[in-house]
C-alpha cells in the first residue's frame, strides 16, 4: 500500500538522523511529488472552477456528453489536495447535474458519471464522503429560478438540488451508509417533504420523487390534511405497436411552471449555439411523454404517455416496434427513427441530417446527433417497413359451409389489435345482376369483427382492410383479407 511506503520512508528518514555521518551513509531519499501531496493533509477548501463558469462559449461549443465530462474532470493531484468538504461541492455545482432531469432514468446518468468523472470516482473512495453530502444536503438551500447560474457554497439550482437527491437514493449511496448517517439523512429527507408540500405552486411531484426513492415518505398531507399527495408517476397503462404488440407505459403528473423555467434555463445557457440545437417551440418542457414515446409513438404535444425502454422485467420492449412489426433495420442514409443504445435515447432523423428529439423532462429539441446530453455512439436507424399485404386471416363461415337464408354468420380476424380499425365491406359475386344487400349488424368501420344476415342466395365476398397511425397521426393501411360465401335458401 501506498500509505504503508511512505510510513517505511519515514521511519528511515528517523533512523537515519539519528546515525553520525562516520557510522552510517545512505543516499538520500526523495518522495515523489504525489507522496508529497498525500504527507500534506487535505486543507483545500476550494471547490473546483469548471470551464462553464469561466468561459460559457467555450463551454458550449462542447458536444458530446463525453466532451464535457472530460472538460470537468480534474486532474488527481488535484484531487488528492481537495478537502472532503470541497470535494462534495465541487459535485454539487458540477455543471452537467441537470442532465438527470434530462434522462429518462437519472440513474443511467449517475451511472454514467461514476464510469467516467475522476471527481465522481474519488468521490467513492473516499470514507468520510457520504457524511459530508449528506451535511452539505441538510445545509444547501434551493434556489428556484435560478436556471443555470452556479451558485456558490450551499445554494444550489433545482437541477443541481435534484441530482444530489437522486444520487443518495442510489443503492450504492444508500448502502455506503452507516446506521447513524442514515438516520441524519432520513431527517434531512422528511424536512425537505414538509417543505415542498407547503408550496404546491412551486414544487411538483417531480420535486418529491427522488425523496420517495430515499425513504417511504411520511405520512404528509397538502391544506392541512386535505389533500393526499401523489407522487410523480399516477398511473398507467398499456399502448401497442402498428401490429399489436404492447408495451408498458406511465401516466406521470405535470411540472409546475417554476420547475419547468429552471429546465428551459439550463439548455438554454448550456446549448447556445443555435445552428447545432434549437428547441421546438411547439412542444415545450413536460414530464407527459419522453423521447421514445415521441419517436415511436405520437409526435404530438398532447402525447400523454412515457414509455421506459426497458420494462419492470429488464425487457427492452421497446424493440417491439422493430421486431416483426412496422419498422426494419435500415442505414443512415434511409433512417428516419433512431435509436441510441448507448444512452437510452430515441430520437427522429430529419432530411437535412439533424434529429429531433425530446429531453428527458425538457422540451423537444432539434440538434445534431452528438450535440445533445446522451451517449451517441453505435446509433441504429429504422424505417417504416413495406407492410405485408393481406397480414390478415378471417375467421368465419366459407363458401364450403352450408350458409342458408337468415342465418346469423360471424366473421372475424384471427389476431385482434386494439391499436387500429378495421373497415369490413361485402360485395357480390362480380356479374351477379340479382344481389341483394345483406343486413349487417355490427359496426363495419371499426369492429374486428362481423356479423351479417344473408336476405338472398348467392355468392358474396367479406373483405376486411386494417388501418394504424403512425407516430405522427397519420393513417397508414396495414393489410387485408378475404373470405367468400355462398349462401343458399332454405329447404
Amino acid at each position: 500500500m501506498r500509505i504503508e511506503k511512505l510510513l517505511a520512508i519515514l521511519a528511515l528518514g528517523a533512523l537515519v538522523s539519528c546515525q553520525t555521518k562516520d557510522n552510517l551513509s545512505v543516499s538520500s531519499v526523495t518522495l515523489s511529488d504525489q507522496e508529497q501531496v498525500i504527507l500534506t493533509e487535505r486543507t483545500s477548501n476550494t471547490p473546483l472552477t469548471y470551464l462553464a463558469d469561466t468561459d460559457p462559449e467555450a463551454w458550449s461549443r462542447l458536444g458530446s456528453v463525453e466532451e464535457r465530462i472530460e472538460a470537468c474532470n480534474p486532474t488527481q493531484e488535484e484531487l488528492d489536495r481537495m478537502s472532503t468538504k470541497a470535494l462534495v461541492e465541487s459535485i454539487a455545482h458540477y455543471p452537467l447535474n441537470s442532465y438527470a432531469l434530462l434522462y429518462n432514468d437519472p440513474e443511467d446518468f449517475i451511472r454514467l458519471l461514476t464510469e467516467t468523472s475522476t471527481l465522481h470516482r474519488e468521490f467513492e473512495k473516499r470514507q468520510d464522503s457520504a457524511d459530508a453530502l449528506i451535511d452539505f444536503l441538510a445545509e444547501s438551500e434551493l434556489k428556484m429560478g435560478v436556471g443555470a447560474s452556479r451558485l456558490q457554497n450551499k445554494e444550489v439550482s433545482f437541477g443541481e438540488e435534484m441530482f444530489l437527491e437522486h444520487f443518495a437514493a442510489t443503492k450504492e449511496f444508500q448502502n455506503s451508509l452507516s446506521g447513524e448517517e442514515s438516520k441524519k439523512l432520513e431527517a434531512i429527507v422528511k424536512s425537505k417533504y414538509i417543505e415542498r408540500m407547503s408550496e404546491p405552486d412551486v414544487f411538483s411531484d417531480v420535486s418529491l420523487e427522488p425523496l420517495k426513492k430515499i425513504q417511504t415518505p411520511p405520512v404528509l398531507t397538502r391544506d392541512a390534511g386535505k389533500i393526499q399527495k401523489d407522487f410523480a408517476t399516477i398511473g398507467t397503462s398499456r399502448i401497442y405497436t402498428l401490429f399489436g404488440h404492447y408495451l408498458d407505459v406511465l401516466i406521470n403528473a405535470e411540472m409546475s411552471a417554476a420547475e419547468t423555467r429552471d429546465i428551459y434555463a439550463y439548455v438554454r445557457t448550456n446549448f447556445k449555439d443555435t445552428s447545432r440545437a434549437t428547441e421546438d417551440p411547439t412542444h415545450p418542457a413536460t414530464s407527459h411523454y419522453n423521447c421514445h414515446s415521441y419517436a415511436w409513438y405520437n409526435r404530438s404535444s398532447s402525447n400523454p404517455y412515457w414509455i421506459n425502454a426497458k420494462n419492470d422485467n429488464n425487457v427492452l420492449q421497446l424493440s417491439r416496434y422493430w421486431t416483426n412489426d412496422a419498422y426494419m433495420s435500415c442505414p443512415a442514409s434511409q433512417g428516419e427513427v433512431v435509436y441510441y443504445p448507448n444512452g437510452d435515447h430515441s430520437a427522429v432523423k430529419r432530411a437535412d441530417g439533424k434529429f429531433i428529439s425530446k429531453w428527458g423532462k425538457g422540451p423537444v429539441m432539434i440538434h445534431e446527433p452528438s450535440y445533445c446530453p446522451y451517449t451517441s455512439t453505435n446509433l441504429q436507424y429504422f424505417k417504416l417497413a413495406e407492410l405485408p399485404q393481406r397480414s390478415l386471416k378471417i375467421k368465419g363461415p366459407e363458401s364450403s359451409s352450408m350458409i342458408t337464408i337468415g342465418q346469423i354468420c360471424n366473421y372475424y380476424v384471427d389476431v385482434y389489435n386494439p391499436s387500429v380499425t378495421y373497415q369490413w365491406t361485402v360485395e357480390s359475386y362480380p356479374g351477379d345482376a340479382n344481389f341483394i344487400e345483406p343486413t349487417i349488424l355490427s359496426d363495419r368501420m371499426t369492429y374486428s369483427s362481423l356479423s351479417i344476415k344473408f336476405n338472398a342466395p348467392g355468392y358474396y365476398v367479406m373483405r376486411v382492410d386494417s388501418y394504424g397511425k403512425t407516430n405522427t397521426q397519420q393513417a397508414v393501411h396495414i393489410g387485408y383479407d378475404i373470405v367468400s360465401a355462398v349462401a343458399i335458401p332454405q329447404f
